[in-house]
Protein backbone atom coordinates (compact mmCIF):
# COMPACT_ATOMS: atom_id res chain seq x y z
CA UNK A 1 0.00 0.00 0.00
CA UNK A 2 1.22 3.42 -0.90
CA UNK A 3 1.13 6.62 1.06
CA UNK A 4 -0.98 7.89 -1.47
CA UNK A 5 -3.74 5.52 -0.52
CA UNK A 6 -2.96 6.17 3.22
CA UNK A 7 -3.57 10.42 2.67
CA UNK A 8 -6.99 9.51 0.34
CA UNK A 9 -8.73 6.59 2.87
CA UNK A 10 -6.89 9.42 6.28
CA UNK A 11 -8.92 11.97 3.84
CA UNK A 12 -12.33 10.34 3.23
CA UNK A 13 -12.36 9.39 7.32
CA UNK A 14 -11.77 12.89 8.56
CA UNK A 15 -14.60 13.95 5.72
CA UNK A 16 -16.66 11.67 6.92
CA UNK A 17 -16.42 12.57 10.56
CA UNK A 18 -16.83 16.11 9.13
CA UNK A 19 -20.22 15.69 7.36
CA UNK A 20 -21.70 13.00 10.38
CA UNK A 21 -21.12 16.00 12.96
CA UNK A 22 -22.59 18.54 10.49
CA UNK A 23 -25.34 16.38 9.50
CA UNK A 24 -25.83 15.75 13.60
CA UNK A 25 -25.34 19.74 14.75
CA UNK A 26 -28.33 20.42 11.66
CA UNK A 27 -30.37 17.15 12.51
CA UNK A 28 -29.30 16.40 8.74
CA UNK A 29 -29.80 13.14 8.60
CA UNK A 30 -29.57 12.87 5.24
CA UNK A 31 -25.78 14.11 5.53
CA UNK A 32 -25.28 12.22 8.59
CA UNK A 33 -25.47 8.70 6.30
CA UNK A 34 -23.29 9.99 3.58
CA UNK A 35 -20.53 10.52 6.66
CA UNK A 36 -21.14 7.29 7.47
CA UNK A 37 -20.71 5.96 4.25
CA UNK A 38 -17.82 7.95 3.52
CA UNK A 39 -16.21 6.48 6.91
CA UNK A 40 -17.19 2.66 5.51
CA UNK A 41 -15.63 3.47 2.21
CA UNK A 42 -12.25 4.43 4.06
CA UNK A 43 -12.38 1.16 6.36
CA UNK A 44 -13.09 -0.78 3.24
CA UNK A 45 -9.83 1.06 1.32
CA UNK A 46 -8.02 0.38 4.55
CA UNK A 47 -8.88 -3.39 4.62
CA UNK A 48 -8.17 -3.93 0.59
CA UNK A 49 -4.72 -2.27 1.37
CA UNK A 50 -4.02 -4.66 4.05
CA UNK A 51 -5.06 -7.26 2.24
CA UNK A 52 -2.73 -6.44 -0.69
CA UNK A 53 0.02 -6.13 1.62
CA UNK A 54 -0.83 -9.37 2.71
CA UNK A 55 -1.00 -11.01 -0.66
CA UNK A 56 2.35 -9.41 -1.40
CA UNK A 57 4.05 -11.01 1.63
CA UNK A 58 2.94 -14.24 0.79
CA UNK A 59 3.96 -14.32 -2.66
CA UNK A 60 7.41 -13.24 -1.27
CA UNK A 61 7.63 -15.68 0.81
CA UNK A 62 6.74 -18.33 -1.53
CA UNK A 63 8.96 -16.97 -3.84
CA UNK A 64 12.07 -17.35 -1.24
CA UNK A 65 10.46 -20.73 -0.55
CA UNK A 66 11.16 -21.86 -4.74
CA UNK A 67 14.49 -20.00 -4.56
CA UNK A 68 15.74 -22.05 -1.28
CA UNK A 69 14.54 -25.16 -2.85
CA UNK A 70 16.04 -24.92 -5.79
CA UNK A 71 19.18 -24.12 -4.41
CA UNK A 72 18.96 -27.23 -1.96
CA UNK A 73 18.10 -29.24 -5.29
CA UNK A 74 21.32 -28.13 -6.59
CA UNK A 75 23.30 -28.84 -3.29
CA UNK A 76 22.01 -32.36 -3.64
CA UNK A 77 22.49 -32.99 -7.20
CA UNK A 78 26.10 -31.35 -6.68
CA UNK A 79 26.69 -34.17 -3.72
CA UNK A 80 24.95 -36.90 -5.69
CA UNK A 81 27.56 -36.25 -8.39
CA UNK A 82 30.76 -36.37 -6.69
CA UNK A 83 29.67 -39.43 -4.80
CA UNK A 84 28.79 -41.10 -7.92
CA UNK A 85 32.34 -40.20 -8.99
CA UNK A 86 34.10 -41.24 -5.71
CA UNK A 87 32.14 -44.59 -6.01
CA UNK A 88 33.43 -44.85 -9.71
CA UNK A 89 37.13 -43.98 -8.38
CA UNK A 90 36.64 -46.61 -5.94
CA UNK A 91 35.38 -49.01 -8.24
CA UNK A 92 38.09 -48.68 -10.76
CA UNK A 93 41.35 -48.38 -8.09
Amino acid sequence: MGIDDKIKHAGQDLAGRAKEALGRVTEDEGRVAEGENLQRQAQRGRAADRLEDATDDIRQGASDVKDDLSDAAGAARDDVGRALGDAKDAATN
